[in-house]
Order: C-alpha cells, then sequence, then structure tokens
C-alpha cells in the first residue's frame, strides 16, 4: 500500500499546485478585467472632454469668424466715414476760401 500512496500523494500534490496555479490565474484575470474596466472608464471620460473641447472649439472658432466680419464691416464703415470727413474737409476749405475772397472783395468795395 505504501507503494501505490507514493504515486496518489505525487498527483494530489500536483493536483493541488495546479489548483493553486489556477486560482492565481483567475485571480490574475480577475485584476485583469478590474483594469480593463477602469481603462474603459478612463477612456470615456477622455472622449467626452474630447468632445466638450471639440464644442467649445467650435464655438470659439464661430465667435473669431463673426468678430472678422464685423471687424471687416467697420472697417468699411470706417473707410466710408473717413472718405466723407475728406469730403467735407474739402468742402469747408472751398467755403473758407470763397469766404475770404468775397471778405476781400466787399472790403475793396468799402474802401
Amino acid at each position: 500500500a505504501g507503494a501505490l500512496s507514493n504515486p496518489l500523494v505525487s498527483s494530489a500534490n500536483k493536483l493541488k499546485a495546479c489548483e493553486h496555479e489556477l486560482r492565481m490565474q483567475v485571480e490574475m484575470g480577475n485584476q485583469l478585467e478590474n483594469q480593463l474596466s477602469q481603462l474603459r472608464n478612463e477612456h470615456q471620460g477622455l472622449l467626452k472632454t474630447l468632445k466638450d473641447s471639440n464644442s467649445l472649439l467650435e464655438r470659439h472658432t464661430d465667435t473669431i469668424v463673426r468678430l472678422n466680419a464685423e471687424k471687416s464691416e467697420t472697417s468699411n464703415e470706417l473707410s466710408q466715414t473717413k472718405s466723407k470727413l475728406e469730403d467735407l474737409q474739402k468742402l469747408f476749405g472751398d467755403s473758407t476760401e470763397r469766404y475770404e475772397t468775397l471778405a476781400k472783395v466787399y472790403k475793396k468795395e468799402k474802401d
């Protein structure tokens, strides 16, 4: 019976070693599943942040486009106003010259 029990003991020990190894592998698998779950959650968070950032970037881009259009419009209005002002200055200058000429003529006639 001693000779028979030795291979049985050896097999039982091997079985226990395999069971222990299997439990360690299952535990490692569980840890990897937990890590994968955490990574998925982080990935979802990063995707949301990216979408929010893209949305914000689009809004800023729209604002920049609108402000550039307003700047261009304001620049055109300013240019038109400047042109009108120059016309008024020329008109005022011409009127001043005529007034001075009339004043000289009047003064000569008066004298």
